[in-house]
């Protein structure tokens, strides 16, 4: 299946980086079953998709960041191989919204989870203004 060969040249090109000087431990997850379920998640398409077996659009790599060094690196790591990344937070996101279509301009996706990145880091009660991380959802919000 040539979707298939290509797939895992993205994959090979993407792990390459890993192993050239990025300065990051990250888990990275490769198998088709674990790319399907990050991939495809909560609306209805997504689940026709992937009861279909159609996972074109599931990211060639997942990364789990543990802090900011941790995005930093990937997002620079896909720099070097010319990589998309689509961040993944709360699974929250409007129909679509972390679907990596990006066509042949990039040599493969990266999803980047945050969901270990879960704080409020800081609340300006005047101005009514946080700085949080990439998990947090607003009923966690409203609770602190």
């Amino acid at each position: 299946m040539a979707s298939s060969r290509s797939a895992k040249r993205r994959v090979k090109t993407l792990l390459t980086c890993t192993h050239r000087g990025c300065p990051f431990q990250l888990s990275f997850l490769l198998s088709q079953q674990i790319r399907s379920v990050i991939g495809c998640r909560k609306s209805y398409p997504d689940y026709a998709r992937q009861f279909l077996g159609d996972y074109r659009n599931a990211p060639d790599i997942v990364a789990w960041a543990r802090s900011e060094a941790d995005i930093v690196a990937v997002y620079d790591c896909a720099g070097r191989v010319n990589a998309a990344v689509i961040p993944f937070g709360g699974g929250t996101s409007v129909y679509g919204g972390v679907e990596p279509e990006v066509g042949s301009t990039f040599n493969g996706t990266i999803s980047l989870d945050l969901t270990q990145l879960d704080t409020i880091l800081e609340v300006d009660k005047t101005s009514r203004a946080a700085r949080i991380q990439g998990r947090i959802r607003l009923p966690a919000m409203e609770n602190d």
